[in-house]
């Protein structure tokens, strides 16, 4: 249920957008005024079918191919950058790390098992892992943020909301294509082909390729360069229409990615490891270490790699029948690994800890949607309705392989002492015990394999009453079960420190996790006027619990392994999603004004989060947080080359008392209490024959937490990004430069102490400032 608390801020909101709802309504004619310009239809599917944005009870940022072009927007990475409702994070693991939140709602830490609450859907496709979609966005048509749980017609994983992309389907009878080029700073060079082929009356094909290169922006302090891109894809897209009843799209995709990838900084604070770790980076040859943020200087002793594949077929078919209503059959294929490789695991300048490791997620889908608009009902004028099945089998294979370096001996030897002198009474006599032995003889210790599967079947439905022509009612319901079974085991293990200090894998395991769930939405809608809406909502959200894909998921021992402990728990229980909402969408100013505004009071219950000890993760529920604020979006056209972007978000977040560590009585991490964004768009006849353009933008965050595990935290930072260029009136061509991040910030994505190096901290950071130019030629 929604907390009591909300009862102080619910009524507030809901008298303040009742007033602006009433004005906006009273100050509109019913009838657009004719004009020569105003502000263009956003048409999105987000109840699953095309609607105008403003027609929609649901809070959504729509961006089209062409605002994505338009703002430099090239990958998901930059999602924060088209909604400041939305940020993602990632880290040295993308299969693991990488983070999407929607309001401040995303499963924070790093985790094999972990799954997106955000769900992301690629033309129908549920992607069950955020890093699988981090790769270029390639003919992609737009992209649809869907705030606040979807869990009645998206379903899966959908507690924080979803993102929504969709590909540019082909064009029968038309022959078309266009080719980007981009050349920047560190090297970057990006080229990108479509070509639309009509192939017969009723059948054509587009076919999409990239390769985006770049140096790392990082620079080691070997002389080699971090987060580098070096990525190439390719799409195929076949459409044919037998009859003006069935249309047939069959969608084939691969993106390969090789690249390095490491943490910004380190900085060392205990007395003892410091001392171990600089002097073992200075017999490395590193000098010592840099603390200076502003360098971007990693330290890292050895450059490992990351080979990420994604590949997948869709096939989508549309049936049109006789009395209007229509069936959607949509299904997939997908297959994505990410291949790493000399790993420096220590993320520090001493060679302690390599690894390699595996991650493989298979997946099959099959959706059915049949849609039905049914008139003359009693006690309404009409329903449109819709009707779903839904499957999805999910197969995920890792392992992991740990190796000592060259100077781990050197290091546990001299670390030790520092953890437990030898002259402690208790401990000083185990300690010298162990200090007479090898205790980290280089090579691999352990060999690691993860397994899980998942399996999901879902029956959902969907109405849209029109109970007058001002008032609708919108209910939804979901039924899922799913099934998970999941496990660890220890091909190998042979580490003495480990064994000694008793964080080996004392158990191998396997457990499963069996779930019966509805989840649903009620909508109330008042449309004051053919421009003014109002809406009312209660949605909740579903996000499956799991198994923990640990080393130690399963349990450890004590006291230097001599006391083995009962097996532990891998389970973690599913959280669940309790959201009101209440909204304003208008367009006024004869259609040259736009504001859409929402309310919200969020409760999630068992929210799910991983922490990292330093030597192992944990996967822990806390008992509830709670998440209520308010966003507004205004787009304000003041002349017809002159438009205006507003948007902002206000979060109060907070994880109650329950939770473990440093989550709580705090706000979650990475959820600032203020974003805010802010943009122009400008457009002016040069000549006969050209047009200029330009965009300045200006994004907000404010300061927020950078961990689970601790108080870390970043202040407020403002990315600003510029674009101007010319294009020819025919639209054939234009030329662009631009710059990203043109101040220079350093922004953290977040910050966590590595393995091994207590005291020691380690920053991810965004991109530094960029700057390029930008061609497109179309025919």
């Amino acid at each position: 249920m929604i907390n009591d608390k909300s009862q102080t801020v619910i009524p507030g909101v809901l008298i303040n957008l009742t007033s602006l709802a009433f004005a906006i309504g009273m100050a509109i004619p019913g009838a657009s005024v004719a004009q020569e310009f105003a502000l263009e239809e956003v048409v999105v599917s987000a109840q699953r079918r095309q609607e105008s944005v403003q027609d929609v009870p649901v809070a959504v940022t729509a961006v089209s191919g062409e605002q994505l072009e338009n703002a430099g927007i090239i990958d998901l990475g930059q999602i924060q950058y088209i909604s400041p409702s939305a940020n993602i994070t990632t880290g040295t693991n993308v299969a693991t790390t990488a983070n999407i939140q929607i309001r401040g709602i995303g499963t924070a830490g790093s985790q094999r098992a972990f799954e997106g609450a955000v769900g992301v859907f690629v033309d129908g496709t549920f992607r069950s892992r955020p890093g699988s979609v981090l790769g270029d966005f390639l003919d992609i048509g737009g992209i649809e943020i869907l705030r606040g749980p979807q869990g009645t017609l998206f379903g899966k994983n959908t507690s924080g909301g979803a993102v929504v992309l969709k590909s540019n389907a082909p064009v029968i009878g038309e022959n078309s294509g266009n080719l980007h080029f981009t050349v920047g700073d560190y090297d970057e060079q990006i080229v990108k082909g479509v070509a639309n082929i009509d192939l017969t009356d009723n059948s054509a094909l587009r076919v999409a390729g990239v390769i985006n290169r770049r140096d790392g922006f990082e620079e080691n302090n070997n002389g080699d360069s971090l987060n580098n891109v070096d990525r190439r894809g390719v799409k195929v897209n076949y459409l044919v229409e037998p009859s003006d009843k069935l249309s047939v799209n069959l969608l084939a995709d691969y993106l390969e990615t090789d690249e390095r990838f490491g943490a910004t900084q380190t900085w060392i604070g205990i007395e003892g490891f410091g001392a171990v770790v600089d002097s073992l980076s200075q017999a490395n040859g590193f000098g010592p270490i840099n603390l200076d943020l502003d360098d971007r200087e990693n330290n890292l002793n050895n450059m490992g790699t990351q080979v990420n594949r994604d590949r997948g077929v869709t096939l989508r078919l549309d049936y049109s029948f006789d009395n209007g209503a229509t069936l959607q059959s949509t299904s997939s294929w997908r297959d994505w690994s990410l291949d790493q490789e000399n790993i420096d695991a220590d993320m520090g300048p001493a060679d302690i800890l390599p690894l390699d490791e595996f991650f493989a997620v298979e997946s099959i889908s099959q959706e059915f949607i049949f849609n039905q608009t049914l008139e003359s009902l009693p006690f309404v004028q009409s329903a449109d309705y819709l009707i779903g099945v839904y499957y999805y089998d999910e197969e995920l294979d890792a392992t992991r392989q740990v190796y000592n370096g060259s100077q781990a001996e050197i290091y546990w030897q001299a670390a030790f002492p520092a953890v437990a002198p030898v002259s402690d009474p208790v401990f000083g006599p185990i300690v010298s015990a162990l200090l007479a032995n090898p205790l980290a003889p280089e090579g691999l210790w352990t060999d690691e394999l993860f397994e899980n599967t998942d399996e999901v079947f879902a029956v959902f439905t969907h109405w849209n009453f029109n109970v007058t022509d001002n008032i609708n009612v919108i209910a939804g319901l979901r039924y899922s079960e799913e099934e998970k079974e999941g496990g660890f085991e220890s091909q190998f293990f042979d580490f003495p420190v480990w064994v000694g200090l008793g964080l080996g894998p004392t158990y191998d395991y396997k457990d499963s996790v069996d779930e019966e769930e509805l989840t649903g939405t009620l909508s109330l809608q008042y449309l004051f006027n053919d421009d003014v809406m109002m809406y009312a909502t209660y949605s909740r959200g579903h996000k499956a619990g799991g198994i923990n894909l640990d080393l130690n998921g399963g349990g450890t021992s004590l006291l230097f392994g001599a006391i083995p402990m009962p097996p532990a728990d891998p389970v973690y229980d599913p959280e669940y999603v309790d959201n009101i909402e209440l909204g304003l969408k208008a367009d006024y100013w004869n259609g040259r004004a736009r504001t859409n505004a929402a309310a919200f009071y969020t409760e999630v219950d068992d929210l799910q989060f991983a922490g990292f000890t330093g030597i192992s993760f944990s996967v822990n529920n806390a008992a509830k947080a709670y998440y209520h604020g308010l966003e507004l979006e205004n787009t304000f056209l003041l002349s017809e080359g002159l438009q205006v972007e507003l948007g902002g978000l206000y979060l109060d977040a907070r994880v109650n008392g329950e939770a473990s560590g440093a989550l709580a009585n705090r706000q979650p991490p990475f959820t600032p209490s203020l974003r805010a964004q802010a943009a122009v768009n400008y457009e002016r006849t040069l000549t006969e024959n050209l047009l200029g353009f330009t965009r300045l933008s200006a994004n907000y965050r404010g300061d927020r937490y950078l961990s689970v595990n601790d108080d870390a935290r970043e202040d407020s930072t403002t990315v600003v990004d510029f674009r101007i260029g010319v294009r020819s009136m025919d639209e054939k061509w234009d030329v662009a430069l631009w710059c990203r991040n043109c101040t220079d910030e350093i922004n953290a994505m977040n910050e966590f102490g590595p393995p091994l190096q207590f005291g020691a901290r380690v920053q991810d950071s965004e991109a530094p400032r960029q700057y390029g130019v930008t061609f497109n030629i179309r025919y």
